[in-house]
């Protein structure tokens, strides 16, 4: 009778399955669990514990723990502290902020100067711009207090563009709105001879640059005065449009006065850039009315 070899995997198989059906199967030996009391090092409350029994006997030298209610009083602390620490921070924040504003009210006049505009307009706020209509001092004054987009003024020269233009520069100074750093008065020309000292002359080429705070192009409000006064080059076409561009693609809000219409400017200086402009739906004319040759006394609207 020939001999059948079994696998000793077969063999193993066997076994197991005939212990099984004997009850013989061993089980793994279980740790010996035990329990120990040891009080909490703040409260002194017991706070039992399980221990393997090879550390059973050796509770003195076990490292003093917290119990659950004092975890979580430690926990509630923390957030606390936090919380306390973000306010206090918030508060701190918002006391500096005041300080700030409260010195720019006090020397409006010397802000005002500081980010460029003329001696002329330091004394314009919406409370002199008398003879300007409230359709469009109204709208002026709610764009000050969350600029955004484009503000077109324009109209006959000495009507009150650039007077009520410095206004909502000064309400956004007053009212925090802006900040100084963040605020700029330029002209068309001042703007165009700024580059022409930068770069030698108008044919040179503009090459990467890292901007200031305060160029143009990034400042985060900016009053462009006298658009279109000037001869319109090439020169003076291509960067005019640049800036304006450049602070509609990065949804800067800037204000503009011009003493041309809508399509004047798209005439003369390009119909993509009062495209850009008109979007804000925030363009306003002036009525056809030289205050300045009107006689108007001292502390009433000039350009």
């Amino acid at each position: 009778m020939k001999k059948v070899k079994i696998s000793d995997e077969k063999l193993r198989r066997t076994q197991t399955q005939k212990q099984e059906s004997l009850g013989l199967t061993a089980k793994p030996r279980q740790p010996d669990i035990k329990t120990m009391v040891v009080l909490c090092k703040r409260c002194k409350s017991p706070i039992e514990m399980p221990v393997v029994s090879r550390l059973v006997g050796e509770e003195k030298n076990y490292a003093p723990r917290l119990c659950s209610e004092c975890i979580a009083a430690d926990k509630k602390r923390e957030r606390e502290d936090v919380e306390n620490s973000r306010c206090e921070s918030v508060v701190a924040a918002k006391r500096q902020r005041q300080s700030a504003i409260d010195a720019i009210c006090a020397d409006l006049p010397g802000a005002l100067a500081s980010v460029g505009v003329p001696a002329h307009y330091l004394s314009a706020s919406f409370e002199t711009c008398t003879g300007i209509p409230d359709d469009i001092l109204e709208p002026a004054r709610e764009w000050s207090k969350n600029p955004d987009g484009f503000l077109f003024l324009h109209g006959c020269p000495g009507s009150g563009k650039t007077w009520l233009a410095v206004a909502v520069i000064r309400f956004c100074l007053a009212a925090g709105t802006r900040r100084l750093s963040e605020i700029k008065f330029i002209s068309e020309r001042g703007f165009l001879d700024s580059i022409k000292a930068a770069f030698g002359n108008e044919s040179a080429p503009i090459p990467a640059r890292r901007l200031p705070p305060d160029e143009p192009t990034c400042i985060r409000l900016l009053l462009l005065d006298d658009l279109g006064a000037n001869r319109m080059t090439t020169f003076a076409l291509t960067e005019v449009a640049g800036l304006i561009a450049a602070r509609y693609d990065d949804d800067l809000p800037t204000i503009i006065t011009s003493n041309l219409s809508p399509d004047e400017v798209g005439a003369v200086v390009d119909v993509r850039t009062i495209s850009r402009i008109a979007e804000s739906d925030m363009m306003f004319e002036f009525p056809t009315r030289d205050l300045r040759i009107a006689g108007r006394t001292e502390g009433n609207v000039r350009e």
